[in-house]
Protein backbone atom coordinates (compact mmCIF):
# COMPACT_ATOMS: atom_id res chain seq x y z
CA UNK A 1 0.00 0.00 0.00
CA UNK A 2 1.59 3.27 -1.17
CA UNK A 3 -0.57 6.22 -0.08
CA UNK A 4 -0.23 9.46 -2.03
CA UNK A 5 -2.05 12.75 -1.51
CA UNK A 6 -1.49 16.09 -3.17
CA UNK A 7 -3.04 19.51 -3.60
CA UNK A 8 -2.47 22.23 -6.17
CA UNK A 9 -3.73 25.80 -6.33
CA UNK A 10 -3.33 27.99 -9.39
CA UNK A 11 -2.35 31.41 -8.07
CA UNK A 12 -1.90 33.05 -11.48
CA UNK A 13 -1.88 31.70 -15.06
CA UNK A 14 1.90 31.24 -14.71
CA UNK A 15 2.23 30.21 -11.07
CA UNK A 16 0.90 27.17 -9.19
CA UNK A 17 1.34 26.33 -5.53
CA UNK A 18 1.55 22.64 -4.65
CA UNK A 19 1.84 20.39 -1.63
CA UNK A 20 2.02 16.62 -1.37
CA UNK A 21 2.75 13.66 0.86
CA UNK A 22 3.67 10.21 -0.34
CA UNK A 23 4.91 6.88 0.91
CA UNK A 24 6.68 4.38 -1.31
CA UNK A 25 7.04 0.72 -0.35
CA UNK A 26 8.69 -1.62 -2.82
CA UNK A 27 11.46 -4.16 -3.26
CA UNK A 28 14.70 -2.92 -4.84
CA UNK A 29 14.52 -3.68 -8.55
CA UNK A 30 17.01 -5.83 -10.42
CA UNK A 31 17.84 -2.70 -12.42
CA UNK A 32 19.00 -0.89 -9.29
CA UNK A 33 21.08 -3.86 -8.20
CA UNK A 34 22.52 -4.48 -11.63
CA UNK A 35 23.53 -0.86 -12.05
CA UNK A 36 24.85 -0.26 -8.54
CA UNK A 37 28.44 -1.35 -9.26
CA UNK A 38 30.30 0.98 -11.68
CA UNK A 39 32.61 -1.90 -12.56
CA UNK A 40 29.68 -3.88 -13.98
CA UNK A 41 27.76 -2.13 -16.77
CA UNK A 42 23.96 -2.22 -16.72
CA UNK A 43 22.45 -4.59 -19.28
CA UNK A 44 19.05 -4.27 -20.91
CA UNK A 45 18.38 -7.87 -19.85
CA UNK A 46 18.25 -6.67 -16.25
CA UNK A 47 14.86 -5.15 -16.99
CA UNK A 48 13.33 -8.40 -18.02
CA UNK A 49 13.80 -10.53 -14.91
CA UNK A 50 11.55 -10.73 -11.89
CA UNK A 51 12.11 -8.92 -8.59
CA UNK A 52 14.07 -11.02 -6.08
CA UNK A 53 12.77 -11.43 -2.48
CA UNK A 54 14.71 -8.47 -1.06
CA UNK A 55 14.06 -6.16 1.87
CA UNK A 56 11.41 -3.54 1.14
CA UNK A 57 12.44 0.04 0.43
CA UNK A 58 10.19 2.50 2.29
CA UNK A 59 10.35 6.26 1.84
CA UNK A 60 8.14 9.04 3.18
CA UNK A 61 8.18 12.39 1.45
CA UNK A 62 6.57 15.77 2.08
CA UNK A 63 6.83 18.19 -0.82
CA UNK A 64 5.64 21.75 -1.24
CA UNK A 65 6.42 24.89 -3.17
CA UNK A 66 5.69 26.92 -6.26
CA UNK A 67 5.93 25.97 -9.91
CA UNK A 68 5.86 28.41 -12.79
CA UNK A 69 7.65 31.24 -14.51
CA UNK A 70 8.60 34.40 -12.66
CA UNK A 71 9.13 37.72 -14.46
CA UNK A 72 10.95 36.81 -17.59
CA UNK A 73 11.71 33.12 -17.16
CA UNK A 74 15.16 32.33 -18.54
CA UNK A 75 16.21 36.00 -18.61
CA UNK A 76 15.53 36.20 -14.87
CA UNK A 77 17.72 33.15 -14.28
CA UNK A 78 20.50 34.69 -16.36
CA UNK A 79 20.36 37.87 -14.28
CA UNK A 80 20.57 35.85 -11.06
CA UNK A 81 23.48 33.61 -12.07
CA UNK A 82 26.00 35.26 -9.72
CA UNK A 83 23.63 34.65 -6.82
CA UNK A 84 23.11 31.05 -7.95
CA UNK A 85 26.88 30.48 -8.07
CA UNK A 86 27.38 31.96 -4.62
CA UNK A 87 24.61 29.78 -3.18
CA UNK A 88 25.94 26.70 -4.98
CA UNK A 89 29.42 27.32 -3.57
CA UNK A 90 27.94 27.25 -0.06
CA UNK A 91 26.41 23.82 -0.74
CA UNK A 92 22.84 24.83 -1.63
CA UNK A 93 21.56 21.94 -3.76
CA UNK A 94 18.71 23.87 -5.40
CA UNK A 95 21.19 26.47 -6.66
CA UNK A 96 23.40 23.71 -8.07
CA UNK A 97 20.37 22.34 -9.90
CA UNK A 98 19.60 25.82 -11.22
CA UNK A 99 23.13 26.23 -12.51
CA UNK A 100 22.83 22.85 -14.21
CA UNK A 101 19.72 24.06 -16.01
CA UNK A 102 21.45 27.31 -17.00
CA UNK A 103 24.27 25.35 -18.67
CA UNK A 104 21.90 22.82 -20.22
CA UNK A 105 19.75 25.53 -21.81
CA UNK A 106 22.49 28.06 -22.49
CA UNK A 107 20.84 30.63 -20.22
CA UNK A 108 23.29 33.40 -19.43
CA UNK A 109 26.22 31.09 -20.20
CA UNK A 110 27.35 29.15 -23.29
CA UNK A 111 25.44 25.88 -23.55
CA UNK A 112 27.56 23.12 -22.01
CA UNK A 113 25.98 19.72 -21.37
CA UNK A 114 29.05 18.41 -19.56
CA UNK A 115 29.00 21.30 -17.10
CA UNK A 116 25.23 20.90 -16.75
CA UNK A 117 25.59 17.24 -15.84
CA UNK A 118 28.37 18.12 -13.42
CA UNK A 119 26.14 20.54 -11.49
CA UNK A 120 23.14 18.20 -11.63
CA UNK A 121 25.24 15.39 -10.15
CA UNK A 122 26.48 17.62 -7.34
CA UNK A 123 22.89 18.53 -6.48
CA UNK A 124 21.75 14.91 -6.78
CA UNK A 125 24.51 13.82 -4.40
CA UNK A 126 22.92 16.15 -1.85
CA UNK A 127 19.51 14.51 -2.36
CA UNK A 128 17.93 17.03 -4.73
CA UNK A 129 15.17 15.12 -6.53
CA UNK A 130 14.82 17.77 -9.25
CA UNK A 131 18.45 17.27 -10.22
CA UNK A 132 17.94 13.50 -10.31
CA UNK A 133 15.01 14.05 -12.66
CA UNK A 134 17.12 16.33 -14.85
CA UNK A 135 19.91 13.76 -15.09
CA UNK A 136 17.36 11.15 -16.10
CA UNK A 137 16.05 13.51 -18.75
CA UNK A 138 19.52 14.02 -20.20
CA UNK A 139 20.01 10.27 -20.59
CA UNK A 140 16.51 9.81 -21.97
CA UNK A 141 16.89 12.55 -24.57
CA UNK A 142 20.62 12.08 -25.34
CA UNK A 143 21.42 15.62 -24.20
CA UNK A 144 25.21 15.65 -24.31
CA UNK A 145 25.41 11.96 -23.33
CA UNK A 146 24.76 8.69 -25.11
CA UNK A 147 21.07 7.84 -24.98
CA UNK A 148 20.60 5.29 -22.22
CA UNK A 149 17.05 4.50 -21.12
CA UNK A 150 18.31 2.19 -18.39
CA UNK A 151 20.32 5.00 -16.81
CA UNK A 152 17.37 7.36 -17.27
CA UNK A 153 15.07 4.93 -15.48
CA UNK A 154 17.57 4.53 -12.64
CA UNK A 155 17.62 8.27 -11.98
CA UNK A 156 13.87 8.65 -12.37
CA UNK A 157 13.30 5.87 -9.81
CA UNK A 158 15.70 7.55 -7.36
CA UNK A 159 13.83 10.84 -7.72
CA UNK A 160 10.39 9.19 -7.56
CA UNK A 161 11.36 7.50 -4.30
CA UNK A 162 11.83 11.04 -2.95
CA UNK A 163 8.37 12.03 -4.15
CA UNK A 164 9.29 13.75 -7.43
CA UNK A 165 6.08 13.69 -9.45
CA UNK A 166 7.70 14.60 -12.79
CA UNK A 167 9.89 11.51 -12.46
CA UNK A 168 6.82 9.39 -11.79
CA UNK A 169 5.33 10.58 -15.07
CA UNK A 170 8.61 9.85 -16.87
CA UNK A 171 8.72 6.31 -15.48
CA UNK A 172 5.17 5.82 -16.74
CA UNK A 173 6.20 7.10 -20.17
CA UNK A 174 9.13 4.67 -20.40
CA UNK A 175 6.84 1.77 -19.51
CA UNK A 176 4.13 2.91 -21.92
CA UNK A 177 6.54 3.24 -24.83
CA UNK A 178 8.69 0.25 -23.92
CA UNK A 179 11.89 2.30 -23.74
CA UNK A 180 14.54 0.25 -21.95
CA UNK A 181 11.82 -1.97 -20.49
CA UNK A 182 9.20 -4.32 -21.88
CA UNK A 183 6.07 -2.30 -22.82
CA UNK A 184 3.65 -2.43 -19.89
CA UNK A 185 0.55 -0.21 -19.96
CA UNK A 186 -0.54 -1.52 -16.57
CA UNK A 187 2.70 -0.39 -14.94
CA UNK A 188 2.54 2.88 -16.86
CA UNK A 189 -0.93 3.51 -15.44
CA UNK A 190 0.35 2.90 -11.90
CA UNK A 191 3.04 5.57 -12.27
CA UNK A 192 0.85 8.05 -14.13
CA UNK A 193 -1.75 7.79 -11.39
CA UNK A 194 0.89 8.38 -8.70
CA UNK A 195 2.00 11.55 -10.48
CA UNK A 196 -1.60 12.64 -11.08
CA UNK A 197 -2.46 12.25 -7.40
CA UNK A 198 0.40 14.65 -6.64
CA UNK A 199 -1.00 17.25 -9.04
CA UNK A 200 1.23 16.65 -12.10
CA UNK A 201 -0.77 17.69 -15.16
CA UNK A 202 0.96 15.46 -17.73
CA UNK A 203 0.43 12.45 -15.48
CA UNK A 204 -3.25 13.43 -15.23
CA UNK A 205 -3.55 13.68 -19.00
CA UNK A 206 -1.75 10.40 -19.62
CA UNK A 207 -3.78 8.38 -17.11
CA UNK A 208 -6.84 9.95 -18.74
CA UNK A 209 -5.73 8.63 -22.12
CA UNK A 210 -5.17 5.11 -20.80
CA UNK A 211 -8.61 5.18 -19.19
CA UNK A 212 -10.19 6.50 -22.39
CA UNK A 213 -8.78 3.68 -24.49
CA UNK A 214 -8.77 0.94 -21.84
CA UNK A 215 -5.03 0.38 -22.02
CA UNK A 216 -3.64 -1.21 -18.85
CA UNK A 217 -6.84 -0.28 -17.01
CA UNK A 218 -10.55 -0.85 -17.46
CA UNK A 219 -12.01 1.59 -19.96
CA UNK A 220 -13.75 4.36 -18.04
CA UNK A 221 -14.79 7.52 -19.88
CA UNK A 222 -16.07 9.18 -16.72
CA UNK A 223 -12.78 8.84 -14.87
CA UNK A 224 -10.91 9.78 -18.04
CA UNK A 225 -12.93 13.02 -18.17
CA UNK A 226 -12.26 13.58 -14.45
CA UNK A 227 -8.50 13.57 -15.00
CA UNK A 228 -8.69 15.59 -18.20
CA UNK A 229 -10.63 18.31 -16.37
CA UNK A 230 -8.12 18.42 -13.52
CA UNK A 231 -5.27 18.74 -16.02
CA UNK A 232 -7.21 21.34 -18.00
CA UNK A 233 -7.59 23.41 -14.83
CA UNK A 234 -3.78 23.54 -14.76
CA UNK A 235 -3.68 24.71 -18.37
CA UNK A 236 -2.69 21.45 -20.06
CA UNK A 237 -3.44 21.92 -23.77
CA UNK A 238 -3.67 18.20 -24.56
CA UNK A 239 -6.24 17.72 -21.80
CA UNK A 240 -8.31 20.61 -23.17
CA UNK A 241 -8.18 18.99 -26.60
CA UNK A 242 -9.13 15.56 -25.26
CA UNK A 243 -12.16 16.94 -23.42
CA UNK A 244 -13.30 18.41 -26.72
CA UNK A 245 -12.80 15.06 -28.42
CA UNK A 246 -14.95 13.26 -25.83
CA UNK A 247 -17.77 15.77 -26.32
CA UNK A 248 -17.43 15.55 -30.09
CA UNK A 249 -17.72 11.75 -30.04
CA UNK A 250 -20.23 11.55 -27.17
CA UNK A 251 -17.97 9.28 -25.10
CA UNK A 252 -19.08 9.26 -21.45
CA UNK A 253 -21.01 12.48 -22.04
CA UNK A 254 -23.92 13.46 -24.30
CA UNK A 255 -22.61 14.39 -27.75
CA UNK A 256 -22.34 18.17 -27.94
CA UNK A 257 -20.56 19.67 -30.97
CA UNK A 258 -20.80 23.20 -29.57
CA UNK A 259 -19.23 22.17 -26.26
CA UNK A 260 -16.57 20.25 -28.18
CA UNK A 261 -15.73 23.30 -30.28
CA UNK A 262 -15.45 25.44 -27.15
CA UNK A 263 -12.86 23.11 -25.61
CA UNK A 264 -10.94 22.73 -28.86
CA UNK A 265 -10.65 26.52 -29.17
CA UNK A 266 -9.30 26.64 -25.61
CA UNK A 267 -6.77 23.97 -26.52
CA UNK A 268 -5.57 25.95 -29.53
CA UNK A 269 -5.20 29.06 -27.39
CA UNK A 270 -2.99 27.05 -25.00
CA UNK A 271 -0.72 25.94 -27.83
CA UNK A 272 -2.20 22.58 -28.84
CA UNK A 273 -1.39 21.93 -32.49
Amino acid sequence: FNPVVGLTYKITPNMTAYAGYSEANRAPTPLELGCSDPANPCLIDNFLIADPPLKQVISRTVEGGLRGEISGGRSALAADLPAYRKAADTGYAAAMNGLGSAYKNGTGVPQDFIEALNWYRKAADLGNSGAMFNIGGMYQNASGVNQDYGEAMRWFVKAADLGDRDSMTSIGFLYERGLGVAPDDREAAVWYRKAANLGEDIGMTNIGLLLQYGRGVNQDYAESMFWYRKAADLGNADALNNIGALYDAGLGVPRDPDEAASWLVKALRHGCS
